[in-house]
């Protein structure tokens, strides 16, 4: 059994080394510290496990995963991540990626992915799956017909004279249901009430305006 792991962090990369080396002793481990590295190993090499860091140096690994998965289709692949992003999250479980991992996580949660992911099962270690539970939770938003709209035409950058002229409306009707927006997405602004939305529709595919 081939392991590689990249990371652009030797001391991390011989700390999970060691783990490897202590907890499945017949593996042999391979090291990559860029991008290059990775390539040239996985050209040069059988790789049968990937533990691929996400923020990869100057390299974002997101951006060619999807490459390695149809070069290598039978490469099981753990995405190791210092970020607890949803979103990051949300796209790594897209890509079908085996397993997910926060380098905040104990070294017991990496092992069982490993072994999870050699036995064909999808590994996420539980600060992943409370993430994913918090924003289930809190995420329940039910709109009304008129903030419907309204958000529809904030998140097209309209004022609120602009949204009224649109709506038929008064300003101060808009004020009211923008208000109502700010309180059900739990943001202080515009600006977070924009963020949020659009966070909301990436991890909910079927939150429709």
């Amino acid at each position: 059994m081939n392991i590689l792991i990249a990371d652009d962090h030797e001391l991390i990369i011989n700390g999970i080394a060691d783990l490897i080396a202590k907890t499945f002793h017949p593996f042999k481990v391979y090291k990559a510290l860029n991008k290059t590295e990775l390539y040239n190993c996985l050209r040069a090499t059988s790789i049968d496990l990937l533990i691929q860091d996400i923020r990869f140096g100057a390299d974002d690994a997101l951006s060619f995963l999807p490459d390695i998965k149809t070069q290598y289709p039978q490469l099981i692949i753990i995405a190791l991540t210092s970020i607890s992003s949803l979103v990051i999250i949300n796209k790594l479980s897209h890509l079908k990626i085996n397993g997910i991992v926060l380098k905040s996580d104990n070294t017991e949660e990496l092992i069982q992915a490993i072994k999870n992911c050699l036995e064909k099962q999808v590994y996420e270690s539980a600060q992943i799956k409370l993430l994913k539970k918090s924003f289930d939770q809190s995420t329940e938003i039910i709109l009304s017909k008129r903030e419907k709209e309204i958000l529809t035409e904030i998140l097209h950058s309209k004022t609120i004279k602009q949204i009224a002229e649109t709506l038929f409306i008064s300003t101060k009707t808009v004020e009211m249901h923008r208000s109502n927006l700010f309180i059900k997405f739990d943001v202080q602004n515009v600006t977070g009430l924009i963020n949020k939305v659009l966070l909301t529709q990436v991890m909910h595919e079927g939150f429709n305006l």
